[in-house]
């Protein structure tokens, strides 16, 4: 009889364990990241008896979690990827919107220049043409800085999510050491048993994390985790949490990178997925490319104008000067470094600007240029000075092995560009030079107009007669000197000029270059500056200015478009894993329901075998008795 009583007692025990965790189960139904729970049961040993063995009752083995770590780290990294494509399609759509704006960007400010130019080819001598094409030039240079200044905000935008995101990572990898320390505590308490609700909490806490930045997890022998984030940078080491912090960049103070916080070397390039790896990812790939091609446009329009501009002549009959000032190309150098270098843009190779930021090394031997965006690597052998990427590197002291710069050469373009010329009588938009045939010519010969190909050359606006001798085959310089050669269409390059004759002259023919000193309503040089417009005069003569600036936007168009994309395919993909994990191990009040009226059966008829062992047992006594 004692047997039937301590079985009802035990079914009693642990149905009403049971009846505990389903009711903790309805309890969490809508808590966040919970874990269904079960009790697992086993048969007690059976004793022997009479060569037979009978069951001796039911023991509760433990109260598991019905969990999968497959789904559970699948949800991290979906979490991971749709967190850094969402914050990388906000912040791209944000430059995208920005550089297409026809209020904000860059295209409309262009064709009002350039419309502006046009309309003054028609009228060169029109005081009123000359200053409205000063004005756009004016709104042109302001709409590159406002460009810029709006770009530049947004690296601001990015070191408040860096500080803002290395907080709330801290935050979490010092909760999960936390969290470490207090499983490892409760299941020497327990015996070994699992603290299922610790351990939902610390799975929710590495979501979280997961949500920031790439996460991978370890687990120990004891149970805790060790817990790595982007490429393998630990940040929880059992109940220990390394924190992060940011700092200013070793080259560019504007701009925060991120290390440990008790020293090392800066980890943002090792940083991956999560928003923080979305940040860093839009600075990386989106922002500062889109800085560098504006101020490639800036540096290629300035340069390309103000070769034209030198070569034109004003109202006053001067050469003109520079129609914009530039500045020079930005260049950081290490603070350890020995020696000096200077770097300028050069005008003759400006097709060459690149968007891409290079590392100039000095190895002991040349210096090594290395292509940042490519990582191709250029060997610059000698003493320089070095042209290359359309700027000139000159080493202006003794360099040592190991001295590094950054250089940029159009990163800071779009903010230093401003119009030289304020007097619009100074705008030079004649030819510097005239040529004439002589009306005394016999032969057929024609001269074109000419070419100024080095407008520093002193005698360029010295009258020169081009004579031609008996046979016509061979001219003199102002009809004394060497006999030089004739062909006909060939080039003549004389005084900083260059001229063309064309058809058959005969002795005695004369061709006369001049000063154009009567040149008000000549507009040869402004019709070579309007036609920087739709010139291939960017990537290497590929590319006109707008059609440059059009690339960009398509650029950012195209990676916000791709981000967008990529955020709806993550987030989908995300969804659908939390979905499979809540079928699994998510509450379901049917279920429960069904499991508390079996449990309500099971517990009523345990109690009633329990009342019966009493009242066999009591009869027994009273027989005794």
């Amino acid at each position: 009889m004692a047997e039937l009583y301590n079985i009802g007692i035990s079914a009693l025990l642990s149905t009403q364990r049971a009846l505990t965790t389903t009711g903790h189960n309805i309890a969490n139904v809508n808590t966040a990241g919970y874990t269904r729970q079960r009790v697992s049961l086993e048969a007690l040993v059976p004793h022997s008896l009479g060569g037979m063995f009978f069951g001796s009752g039911v023991a509760i083995r433990g109260v598991e979690r019905v969990a999968d770590q497959f789904m559970v780290s699948q949800i991290r990294s979906h979490a991971t990827s749709e967190q850094q494509e969402a914050v990388l399609y906000e912040l791209t759509a944000q430059v995208s919107d920005l550089l297409a704006d026809d209020g904000a960007g860059l295209s409309p400010a262009l064709q009002q220049y350039f419309g502006a130019l046009q309309d003054l080819n028609s009228d060169p001598a029109s005081t009123t043409a000359r200053m409205v094409l000063l004005h756009s030039a004016e709104l042109l240079t302001d709409r590159f800085h406002t460009q810029y200044r709006q770009l530049q905000a947004f690296n601001t935008e990015v070191n408040h999510r860096l500080e803002a995101g290395v907080e709330r990572i801290n935050a979490l990898a010092q909760s999960i050491a936390r969290i470490n320390d207090s499983i490892t505590s409760a299941r020497a308490v327990a015996g070994g048993a699992e603290p299922n609700d610790l351990l939902d909490q610390r799975e929710q806490l590495l979501t979280k994390l997961a949500e920031q930045v790439n996460v991978t997890v370890i687990e120990q022998s004891d149970g805790q985790l060790n817990v790595t984030i982007g490429s393998g940078q630990l940040i929880v080491a059992g109940s220990t949490a390394l924190a992060l912090t940011t700092r200013v960049d070793a080259d560019d103070a504007a701009r925060l990178d991120l290390a440990y916080a008790n020293g090392g070397t800066d980890i943002a390039g090792a940083i991956t997925g999560g928003q923080l790896g979305g940040v860093l990812r839009f600075r990386r790939e989106v922002l500062e490319p889109a800085l560098n091609d504006l101020g490639r446009i800036a540096a290629t329009l300035a340069q390309g104008s103000n070769v034209v501009h030198r070569a034109g002549m004003d109202l006053h009959g001067a050469l003109g000067g520079d129609l914009f000032a530039l500045g020079e190309p930005q260049l950081l150098s290490a603070p350890a470094n020995s020696g000096s270098v200077t770097v300028a843009f050069d005008e003759a190779t400006v097709g060459a600007l690149t968007a891409a930021d290079y590392r100039l090394e000095y190895t002991g031997s040349a210096f090594q240029l290395t292509n940042l965006a490519s990582n191709e690597q250029t060997t610059l052998s000698g003493t320089g000075p070095f042209t290359v990427a359309g700027v000139t590197i000159t080493v202006a002291g003794a360099p040592a092995a190991g001295d590094s710069y950054l250089l940029r050469p159009t990163r800071l373009a779009a903010r230093n560009i401003e119009l030289v010329v304020r007097d619009p009588a100074r705008l030079a938009l004649a030819a510097p030079n005239t040529t004439a045939a002589s009306v005394l010519n016999l032969g057929s010969g024609a001269i074109s107009g000419a070419e100024v190909r080095d407008a520093s050359d002193p005698t360029l606006l010295v009258t020169t007669n081009l004579v031609f001798n008996d046979p016509p085959t061979t001219y003199q310089i102002n009809g004394a000197g060497p006999l030089l050669p004739y062909t006909a269409d060939a080039a003549i390059d004389l005084n900083g000029w260059r001229v063309r004759i064309s058809g058959t002259p005969v002795a005695g023919d004369r061709f006369t270059v001049s000063a154009n000193t009567a040149g008000i309503g000549d507009n040869s040089n402004g019709l070579r500056l309007s036609s920087l417009q739709a010139a291939p005069i960017l990537s290497d003569g590929t590319a006109s200015l707008s059609e440059a600036y059009s690339s960009l936007v398509g650029s950012a168009g195209m990676q916000a478009r791709r981000a967008e994309v990529a955020h709806d395919a993550m987030l989908a993909l995300r969804d659908n894993a939390i979905a499979q994990r809540e079928q699994t191990a998510g509450v379901n009040l049917d279920e429960e329901a069904a499991n508390l009226l079996e449990y309500q059966q099971i517990y009523q008829a345990a109690a009633r075998m329990i009342q019966i062992g009493n009242d066999n047992i009591t009869a027994l006594m009273n027989v005794l008795r």
